[in-house]
């Protein structure tokens, strides 16, 4: 079975190219019609860029003119975003709790800040 169309864990780098390849495209010309660079393509197809952006995948789609599918597998083979830990997340809520308080907090009322 093809890599690309067979297999269920086949990476979005395989599938792309595969998809690039039946519609017989260069990457150049995939690109232009995607409105991505060449340099972008070639990276998504070698897999240096892992997690493209949906907006993205979407242009690719459109691009090589793949139906309801062909479209549904490309994005399913783009690996998830990962979701920041509670950490980074918790400082970040309490940077911008800290920024409303400051600017909706009159002056004499403010907390110290640290």
């Amino acid at each position: 079975m093809n890599e690309s169309s067979g297999r269920a864990d086949a990476t979005f780098a395989a599938r792309l190219r595969a998809a690039r390849e039946a519609a017989a495209l260069t990457q150049e010309e995939l690109a232009g019609r995607a409105g991505l660079s060449a340099k972008a393509v070639g990276a998504l197809e070698r897999g240096e860029r892992t997690r493209p952006y949906p907006h993205t995948v979407r242009s690719l789609a459109d691009a090589l003119g793949l139906d309801g599918a062909g479209r549904e597998v490309l994005v399913a083979s783009v690996p998830p975003r990962s979701v920041p830990t509670g950490g980074t997340r918790a400082r970040a809520v309490h940077g911008v709790g800290r920024l409303v308080t400051r600017v909706t907090t009159p002056r004499h009322r403010r907390p110290p800040t640290r």
